[in-house]
């Protein structure tokens, strides 16, 4: 019970100070240890313990491709900003697209400033942890990894089997062939049908001087636009990363 860990502690020189400076810099989190009475006025520092949480090996080609596919990348973390700003530049986010010092409620409000800051374009937000949830549920797309927790996974709107950053590119690219793919069909449907209604309304009939279709020609012409799509959708089973 006599063991407190704060970051308002001073220091008899400048060493320490030194010495947590580098090791923020490196991506790592200062935790300071005190003994001290509860009746006493001063605290004494016992030990300075550096933490540190290194990226996934992943990080940084995911983010390249990310960004490579158009995808603005931030980083949310309660880290101090020394420590996240040195993360950051280990997996190529830039510092000013790194918002630090974030609680759970901090994350879903900046989440919201994101959202309005870009009007029409839609905001996903990837996590794993309980203080992640907030974040997940107002995002337009929550994206939560396979080991995250139940909470995390509950809040999300995707959820990754596997714990693997480079995942969520292809979760992107899946999400864009399958957009795609939907309006083709769409516009494809949507063709089939300018061309088809005018020759059953008898359009040619008039126009061509007599001119109908034999009723199996319809019925197989209908049938085919069916074909067709079923076809055109089962053809996302061909999509590679």
């Amino acid at each position: 019970d006599g063991v407190e860990a704060t970051n308002y502690c001073t220091f008899p020189t400048q060493e320490y100070d030194a010495c947590i400076h580098a090791w923020e810099s490196d991506g790592k989190t200062s935790v300071y240890v005190g003994l001290f009475e509860t009746d006493a006025a001063v605290r004494n520092i016992l030990a300075v313990l550096a933490i540190s949480d290194p990226p996934r090996t992943t990080s940084f080609a995911t983010v390249a491709a990310l960004r490579g596919m158009g995808i603005r990348v931030l980083m949310m973390t309660g880290d101090q900003r020394t420590t996240a700003e040195a993360v950051a530049k280990l997996v190529g986010i830039e510092s000013q697209d790194v918002i630090a010092g974030c609680l759970p409620a901090d994350k879903g409000n900046h989440v919201k400033v994101v959202k309005q800051e870009l009007g029409s374009g839609m905001v996903a937000f990837a996590g794993d942890g309980i203080n992640d949830s907030i974040a997940l549920a107002n995002a337009d797309v929550g994206i939560a990894l396979g080991g995250g927790s139940d909470i995390a996974i509950e809040s999300a709107s995707a959820v990754l089997l596997r714990s693997e950053l480079s995942d969520i590119v292809t979760l992107v690219k899946l999400s864009r062939t399958v957009l795609f793919r939907i309006y083709f069909n769409m516009g494809g449907a949507f063709l089939y049908n300018v061309i088809g209604i005018p020759v059953a309304a008898g359009v040619f009939y008039v126009a061509g001087n007599g001119f109908t279709l034999a009723p199996w020609i319809a019925g197989l012409a209908m049938a085919l636009s069916s074909v067709t799509v079923v076809v055109s959708s089962l053809a996302l089973k061909l999509f590679r990363a």
